[in-house]
């Protein structure tokens, strides 16, 4: 798999051996994946309650409505996948080894990015889990998951010193793509649609985050936000 993987495809393709290896260390317990460019914002009560009331996977899907009009539009969404795989619960139960077993037996080969084949990473075998893992629970709370595939649909705003997002609590954002040793006006280098002088308090989120990159080890750039 390194000798035929690209980075990024060698990064995703080993998910479901590290779940099953975690599965093994913690018999019976859910185990949480995120990303590594993913700033968690406040307690995640709506996970454990979805694990707490039988979930044995949950998702959340990259949009929650209709998008028609956006940069990143529904229809891009059948291509790269409904879920977005920056973010994973799955408990160890006979059913989802058996399926992360399946999944892993597929990625060590078909975890490549060719659109054309229908195929993006691991992400995109993940449109099947709930069909095959019963009791999935699609996450759709909008403080779940913000990226740029959705913040033209989710308002971020800072409230008595913590975060919301369109009214609720905003739990964790996925800075995918995000941009933080130059071009600093750059949000994502996925997408084109936003800057970060329009995107108000969503920005200063931004600034916060490329803070603590960098308090928390990152090797200083010329970023303007290094010591902001």
């Amino acid at each position: 798999m390194i000798d035929r993987y690209n980075i990024t495809e060698l990064n995703r393709s080993i998910k479901p051996f590290v779940f099953l290896r975690l599965f093994d260390d913690f018999p019976s317990r859910p185990v949480v994946y995120f990303d590594p460019d993913i700033a968690i914002l406040s307690t995640l009560t709506e996970l454990e309650q979805a694990l707490e009331q039988g979930a044995d996977c949950v998702l959340t899907p990259h949009i929650c409505e209709p998008a028609e009009y956006a940069e990143m539009q529904d229809g891009r969404m059948l291509q790269f996948g409904i879920y977005n795989l920056g973010f994973c619960a799955l408990r160890d139960t006979p059913e989802v080894r058996r399926v992360v077993a399946w999944w892993g037996r597929r990625l060590e080969r078909q975890c490549v990015i060719d659109l054309q084949a229908g195929l993006f990473v691991d992400q995109k075998w993940a449109d099947l889990l709930p069909a095959f893992i019963e009791h999935t629970f699609i996450l759709r709370h909008p403080g779940y998951n913000v990226g740029y595939w959705n913040l033209s649909q989710r308002t971020v705003r800072r409230i008595d010193g913590g975060w919301e997002v369109n009214g609720l609590p905003l739990r964790f954002f996925h800075f995918s793509g995000s941009v933080v040793d130059h071009d600093p006006v750059v949000f994502s280098r996925h997408s084109s649609e936003f800057r970060l002088q329009t995107l108000r308090e969503a920005a200063v989120l931004f600034k916060d985050y490329v803070t603590q990159v960098y308090r928390f080890g990152r090797q200083r750039s010329n970023t303007r936000y290094a010591s902001s």
